[in-house]
């Protein structure tokens, strides 16, 4: 049987006729649930067909909870594969509440069903499009709901999505998006309530700077789900005081130990999000706050940026994670962006930039290790940070092993640059400073004035035993105690060692290297005479 566009079969559902080689059939009326015959092939809800008007002023709430509780409940309940219990299979119910182009009013949260274990209410919430399309909040609106919420039962949520809808919070202290679990004292109850394969695209978020706090919150945990084109269009409103955050995730990790930031916690994990912008109103927000882990952020812009000293985004508690193509063009934020608490982070062409020139900070790095930054390209005419009271880049004493390339700015380092890392932290920097031109040298690695020591030589023949380590001292003048040291093989002789062979140093005596080489197995290993490494020493 051939199958018809879906996007004409959403026209003809919203004029009040569905055709199909069956014949054509009419959508029922206003408060009424349609017959399977009157549902199109991909079960859509149409919310004008159980009496939502979309006009701007009539409450719609009753007739849109009407057909998302008619879509969840619609499909076939079936036994499980051993036939022997009465659970249901987990891709049988469900439908698409769909929402043809008006602004739709109400007047209490639309509250969507949870899943359980067995059962997946695989509800699409659909609009025409995401700015002819708006659920918005009347006046008596209840203080602090979501505008879209979930039943308060201890169940999961599986596989629901929410597409090209206006979301409309402005003038009320509502959320566009909240889901909250009943229990919160422990993972184990958290796992049990947790968001799995959840979709959110197409949205465009409204509200204000003044009784706005969060657009889309998420708490508890939200697992292999996609975020993807999240427009905030915010206002200042009468008197701001709150820098609406755009996506805002739980950062607990339950009293968990610092290296328990890679394990499946709350927050958003095992994830993609991509495109999350600034509208043009000219209102505030941090773009992104909470947990985030074993996932990938790309695309974020924030244009007008964040209120007072807020952050544009705040990553906490959380790694495993790939940060590609994000732009500020700040106002004050201090930072831009903070990565707090984090491990394994790599971040490919973050802009950073103090476009209007507010005494804040472009990257922060705090209590976080293995964060690998590259490609901040410093453009001639851009204002520096240090200008206005504020850094380019900050890393604090407590982070280690953590690389910062192609590093860039107007000012010195000294001036744009807060390295408080001692040297044995293993973190490195690359700066490069651009004073015209766009001409990129090398002007400091470290600190100010005291470039870095670069030193070839080869080692000494040794056999390290099983699970021992060798150490070995290399004259390089200028050395100093407490020096941080980068030891890499050559290039050419890079297929002499077992791979397992790892280098580390460090400077107990002036103009004096120690390398210490381990050996992690369980058999004996041999390096050869003449295996030539590379040192850099950055001096405290």
């Amino acid at each position: 049987m051939q199958r018809r566009h879906v996007l004409g079969r959403l026209i003809a559902a919203t004029t009040g006729w569905l055709s199909s080689e069956r014949g054509s059939a009419t959508l029922a009326v206003q408060g009424t649930r349609p017959t399977d015959r009157t549902l199109s092939r991909d079960d859509q809800f149409v919310v004008t067909a159980f009496g939502a008007v979309g006009d701007g002023v009539a409450d719609d709430t009753a007739a849109i909870q009407a057909a998302i509780t008619a879509a969840s409940s619609h499909g076939v309940r079936v036994r499980d594969s051993g036939g022997t219990d009465a659970y249901t299979d987990a891709d049988r119910l469900g439908g698409v509440v769909y929402f043809a182009a008006g602004r739709y009013m109400i007047s209490r949260p639309l509250v969507m069903p949870r899943s359980g274990a067995y059962t997946a209410h695989t509800i699409t919430m659909l609009g025409a499009n995401p700015y002819s399309t708006t659920v918005a909040a009347l006046p008596r609106f209840p203080a602090g709901r979501g505008l879209i919420e979930w039943e308060p039962v201890a169940k999961r949520v599986t596989g629901q999505r929410i597409l090209s809808l206006g979301l409309d919070a402005n003038n009320t202290s509502a959320l566009c998006i909240w889901f909250q679990p009943t229990n919160k004292s422990d993972w184990a109850h958290i796992d049990a309530e947790s968001m799995y394969g959840i979709h959110l695209r197409d949205l465009v978020l409204y509200g204000n700077n003044t009784t706005t706090r969060v657009l889309i919150k998420i708490e508890g945990r939200m697992d292999y789900s996609r975020i993807e084109r999240v427009i905030a269009d915010c206002v200042r409103g009468s008197a701001p005081v709150h820098s609406t955050v755009v996506l805002q995730f739980d950062s607990d990790l339950l009293g968990a130990p610092p290296w328990a930031r890679l394990l499946d916690y709350p927050g958003f994990n095992f994830g993609t999000i991509d495109d999350v912008r600034q509208g043009m109103q000219g209102g505030y927000n941090t773009m992104i706050d909470g947990r985030l882990s074993h996932s990938t952020v790309s695309h974020v812009h924030h244009g007008v940026g964040a209120l007072n000293s807020a952050p544009g985004v705040h990553l906490r508690n959380g790694g495993l994670l790939t940060l590609v193509e994000w732009d500020f063009e700040g106002n004050a934020e201090d930072p831009e962006l903070w990565i707090d608490n984090c491990t394994e982070v790599a971040a490919l062409h973050i802009q950073v930039s103090p476009t209007e020139r507010g005494p804040g900070c472009g990257i922060r790095v705090t209590n976080s290790s293995f964060v690998r930054i590259t490609g901040r390209a410093a453009i001639t005419g851009y204002a520096s940070f240090s200008q206005f009271g504020g850094r380019l880049l900050s890393i604090d004493e407590h982070s280690e092993h953590c690389r910062f390339e192609a590093i860039g700015g107007q000012t010195p380092f000294d001036k744009e640059i807060e390295w408080r890392s001692p040297g044995n932290k293993g973190n490195y920097i690359e700066y490069f400073e651009v004073p015209s031109g766009n001409v990129r040298t090398v002007r400091d690695e470290n600190a100010a004035g005291q470039p870095s020591l670069r030193v070839t030589t080869t080692l000494q023949a040794v056999t390290i035993g099983p699970r021992s380590t060798e150490t070995q001292t290399v004259a390089v003048p200028g050395a100093k105690p407490g020096a941080e040291i980068l030891i890499g093989r050559r290039p050419a002789e890079r297929g002499e060692l077992p791979p397992a062979i790892t280098f580390a140093g460090y400077v107990e005596q002036l103009n004096a290297v120690s390398i210490m080489l381990s050996n992690p197995t369980d058999t004996a290993v041999s390096v050869p005479t003449g295996h030539a490494v590379s040192i850099r020493v950055f001096n405290p």
